[in-house]
């Protein structure tokens, strides 16, 4: 019984030691330690043993078991490590290149009609920006036949409002 447990640990500690991947660990641990495992066998079998041998034999079969479960934890660990490193390695994060410039908020709704009165006036064939009097002129006549011109303050009063003046040419 004994060369048994000995020759079980000597072949999970070269099964073990030649495992490639975790897959290969954890089927050599269902092998040796499972519930159907070869040491687990050995500690069913020892009902049949005399109560002298008994703890000799199970203190064998626990030795081998916790060698065994040794050395799969050490292995395991490495496995999990080098299983790191590659995904570290592949997920490489170079921290000095510039940010992607996220957009926040939006324009207030004041200004937004303020730039689409411009935006009008600009592409207007029928008016006339002069920018250093600040003053917008009608072309054509009004439907009413009066012409005039409209100053635009780009200024907000404290309510909100857009000051606008209109006046005849």
């Amino acid at each position: 019984m004994k060369e048994q447990i000995e020759n079980i640990k000597k072949t999970a500690i070269e099964e073990i030691a030649k495992a490639e991947d975790l897959q290969t660990l954890e089927n050599a641990r269902v092998k040796y330690l499972g519930k159907k495992g070869e040491l687990t066998a050995v500690l069913r079998g020892m009902g049949g043993l005399s109560p002298e041998e008994r703890p000799i034999i199970g203190g064998l079969v626990n030795e081998a078991k916790e060698s065994v479960e040794k050395l799969i934890e050490e292995k395991e660990e490495k496995f999990k490590a080098e299983e790191l490193n590659k995904k570290l390695e592949a997920e490489k994060i170079d921290i000095t290149l510039p940010s992607t410039k996220m957009k926040r908020g939006s324009l207030h709704p004041v200004t937004r009609i303020i730039e689409d009165i411009e935006d009008l006036f600009l592409t207007s064939p029928i008016a006339r920006i002069n920018w250093a009097s600040h003053m917008v002129i009608l072309n054509n006549p009004l439907p009413l036949g009066v012409r005039c011109k409209v100053l635009v303050y780009e200024t907000i009063c404290r309510n909100g409002m857009v000051s606008c003046v209109i006046s005849k040419d």
